[in-house]
């Protein structure tokens, strides 16, 4: 999970520096492979954990994760207008 939270960190630090298609590819396959390396065992985890509320459990970690990606969607324009401005 160490592994992958660095690859997302990595990913979306290399976002900084996109200057054609091909760089832009490589930072989001990296920042989506490291996702899927946290999301995947800390879904079995939490699933191993609550057996009986697995569905819950589920749901749970699919909306947290969309609305981290909704939340960003809504932060990264604010940042970047901050950090540019």
């Amino acid at each position: 999970m160490l592994a992958g939270g660095a690859c997302v960190i990595l990913g979306l630090i290399g976002l900084v520096f996109v200057e054609n298609f091909w760089w832009a590819a490589i930072t989001l396959f990296l920042a989506g492979a490291g996702s899927a390396l946290v999301y995947t065992p800390l879904l079995s985890i939490a699933i191993n954990l609550y057996p009986k509320k697995r569905g819950t459990v589920m749901g749970l970690l699919m909306s947290g994760a969309g609305i981290g990606m909704l939340l960003s969607g809504l932060m990264v324009p604010f940042l970047l207008h901050q950090l540019l401005s």
